[in-house]
């Protein structure tokens, strides 16, 4: 079972976070933090994701995946509001995807909305800045999650030192498709208590 926490970050970020566990484990000189996961700005729309959606609707696994396959370029993620039943897609506007995805999937309550980027683009650019986490590391900036943000707004990077962190990672990667928030994810270390 997933930690609902964890429920809401995409597959991607998850397993960036691991990676950044794995790397990071041992380099604390052996105290122990604790989980602090806050942001130091908040980001404009949730970090909620496709792995959060899909897990939770057949329809939205079926949209998810139709779009990731049939629009990579267009298709940034898509949200559950349970409240309305409404499955909100994310997209890049371009010419004949909402009138495709509607009759792809009539029975659906699909509502759009507006993206910066696409899925295809911001997995891209996670990939870069998890490449790019022994470069981060030798600046003493350490890369605790990274992720896709559902919306197609941006990347969101989770680092111990947040807003310390911001200028620098914000001018390698633009600040226009970042987010920088403070996270500390502390899973390398075993309670002696049994």
């Amino acid at each position: 079972m997933i930690h609902p926490r964890l429920a809401k970050w995409p597959p991607a970020a998850i397993i960036a976070g691991v990676i950044g566990l794995v790397l990071g484990c041992g380099s604390t000189g052996g105290a122990r933090q604790s989980a602090i996961n806050t942001p130091d700005s908040a980001a404009p729309s949730s970090v909620a994701g496709a792995a959060a959606a899909t897990a939770q609707d057949p329809v939205a696994t079926a949209l998810n995946a139709y779009c990731q396959q049939t629009f990579p370029d267009t298709y940034a993620g898509l949200e559950l509001q349970s409240a309305q039943h409404d499955i909100i897609v994310y997209r890049r506007p371009t010419p004949g995807f909402d009138d495709t995805v509607r009759s792809r999937f009539p029975s659906a309550r699909v509502v759009f909305r507006d993206a910066r980027f696409s899925q295809r683009y911001l997995q891209q650019l996670t990939q870069r800045v998890l490449a790019d986490a022994p470069y981060w590391r030798s600046h003493n900036i350490d890369i605790a999650t990274v992720g896709p943000m559902a919306d197609g707004s941006g990347v969101q990077i989770g680092t111990p030192q947040g807003s310390s962190a911001r200028a620098a990672l914000e001018e390698r990667y633009g600040a226009d498709r970042i987010y920088v928030v403070r996270r500390v994810l502390d899973l390398c270390v075993a309670s002696p208590t049994g």
